[in-house]
């Protein structure tokens, strides 16, 4: 800058800077209440327990909390306070009523009073009605319970009668906004809220709880790999896409399993997804019914987008069990609710009886009763539920099997902790300070907590035989949900430092650690005495 630009420069300000000064702190002001307001649109107005009883509404019904919380946000102008998350969950819902004549047995043959056959007379549907929409779902609810009740009690009492019953499918985000009339700048919205991750940031406690993808059930995983072909794989981004979007990324790999079966990954409709009701967000599959309707979807990303939705809904009626999910995935969503009620396992068997009764019955044709067992043994690698680094000095007491990989204790049962004796073990991660190892049931049992705890973060309960309680907290991630049977081995979550711990680590380069305790009898006993194998 030359001499005299300078001078000017300096009149200029001399002259002005009353006003130079009054700019300069209205742009100061600006750039912190503009952040400050974009923050404010990202956060759920309202209390703590405003947003803690969406929390609960959503796990209760299978919506993804954060969904639900987000979609209120923009239905709500950000205000929840006061306001009942039962309401809004009716955007996300679509339920079947069906009344029906239980199964059961008709004696054929006689010799005076005794029966000496019976013949197995199948489950008949006498009525059945599929309602969906804030309206149809109002009145429904209305009939069947007092208007301030929950979704999920009036459901529960439904179901607990003998002869009538509701499934309910949870609609994916998008079908919910276009049910609530959302606008382009609202879904714009929601979709800002749900990319910004602040509730998760929020709320990071509750991010493995609700929905469990990924649970492995049965001894089948969804950390298995699809024996894809070439065109199948081609697709990987794509399936990977909608399966983030809906929530369900880790069965990535068997959505493609169910491409390469279903297709092989040719045609334009490759999930063979258009005669789902997923389809008629499609315009070309809008109205049209029977043979019209096969084949309506014309595009392969609108079928994966659809058949990856037919799939969501089907993991979740099925309670994460893959090979009920896949068959239901063909015989329709019935079936995921029937086999609940007829064993809770997929077999072959089972689904034939499905097939030659209940589908017959409705004149739904057969189906394919081989269809997920096909699959898994000749489209999918699966690699089991069961750890497979467990090693025989890990197997203590009781044959019991050491709960992760690592056998580095770095706190036992006699330290005190916080002023109060620890009554577990501390098991430091196998790469120091690394976490993400996989933690494990020590015996069979059934799952009867599932949450985060006091001054443990996320924690993992599981009842045994005997009286016996086994407890894994500071976990990252879990892979189970209450009620769920276990076995000997089967993956339950992951190692971590998980939010709300604030035990006293006694070796510092381990601050990554599970603690482990076993409950006998309502009281704590060492876990090593029943592991004499394990370093101390």
């Amino acid at each position: 800058m030359s001499v005299a630009a300078a001078i000017k420069a300096g009149l200029f300000i001399k002259k002005y800077w009353k006003q130079i000064l009054a700019a300069v702190f209205v742009i100061v002001i600006m750039a912190l209440i503009i952040p400050a307001a974009l923050m404010a649109s990202f956060m759920p107005g309202g209390q703590d327990s405003d947003n803690q009883k969406y929390i609960q509404v959503a796990n209760e019904l299978g919506i993804p909390w954060q969904d639900l919380i987000a979609f209120d946000m923009v239905h709500h102008d950000n205000n929840l306070e006061g306001r009942d998350p039962n309401d809004s969950a009716k955007y996300f819902l679509q339920i079947r009523y069906e009344e029906f004549i239980p199964a059961n047995q008709k004696c054929v043959k006689t010799q005076g009073q005794k029966c000496l056959q019976y013949q197995q007379v199948p489950e008949k549907v006498t009525y059945s009605k599929t309602m969906q929409g804030y309206s149809e779902l109002t009145s429904f609810f209305n009939s069947y319970g007092a208007p301030n009740k929950s979704l999920s009690s009036i459901i529960d009492s439904i179901n607990s009668s003998t002869n009538r019953r509701v499934i309910v499918t949870v609609l994916s985000t998008d079908q919910a906004m276009i049910q609530a009339g959302f606008t382009d700048s609202q879904k714009n919205q929601f979709n800002d809220i749900e990319q910004s991750g602040v509730l998760q940031e929020m709320y990071p406690e509750y991010d493995g709880v609700g929905l469990i993808p990924g649970a492995c059930i049965n001894n089948v995983s969804p950390n298995g790999k699809a024996k894809a072909n070439a065109m199948v794989q081609s697709y990987t981004s794509t399936i990977t896409k909608y399966a983030k979007q809906y929530g369900i990324l880790p069965y990535v790999e068997v959505i493609k399993a169910m491409m390469m079966q279903e297709s092989g990954g040719s045609g334009r409709d490759p999930m063979q997804a258009s005669e789902s009701g997923f389809a008629n967000e499609f315009q070309a599959c809008q109205g049209k019914t029977g043979p019209e309707r096969v084949g309506c979807i014309t595009n392969p990303e609108d079928s994966i987008k659809a058949g990856v939705q037919v799939f969501k809904s089907t993991i979740v009626l099925a309670n994460y069990d893959i090979p009920i999910a896949i068959q239901t995935y063909n015989f329709g969503s019935y079936f995921a609710t029937w086999i609940k009620e007829h064993g809770g396992k997929y077999t072959v068997e089972m689904a034939q009886l499905y097939s030659n009764t209940i589908m017959k019955q409705a004149g739904e044709g057969l189906g394919t009763p081989t269809y997920a067992e096909h699959l898994l043994t000749t489209y999918y690698q699966d690699p089991g539920c069961t750890a497979s680094s467990i090693s025989p000095d890990m197997v203590g007491a009781n044959d019991w099997v050491w709960p992760t990989k690592s056998k580095r204790v770095t706190a036992t049962f006699d330290e005190i902790h916080n002023g109060k004796p620890h009554n577990a073990v501390d098991i430091g991660a196998t790469i120091p300070g690394v976490p993400g190892d996989p933690v494990w049931a020590m015996a069979d049992g059934v799952v009867i907590q599932v949450g985060p705890i006091t001054d443990g973060g996320r924690a993992v309960f599981i009842q045994h035989d005997n009286n016996v309680i086994s407890r894994y907290i500071h976990l990252s991630a879990y892979s189970v949900k209450i009620g769920q049977k276990v076995t000997k081995g089967q993956i339950i979550g992951k190692m971590g430092g998980s939010s709300g711990t604030t035990t006293t680590v006694i070796d510092n380069v381990y601050p990554i650690h599970l603690d482990f305790q076993i409950k006998v009898n309502g009281n704590p006993v060492d876990p090593l005495q029943f592991f004499p194998n394990i370093n101390k």
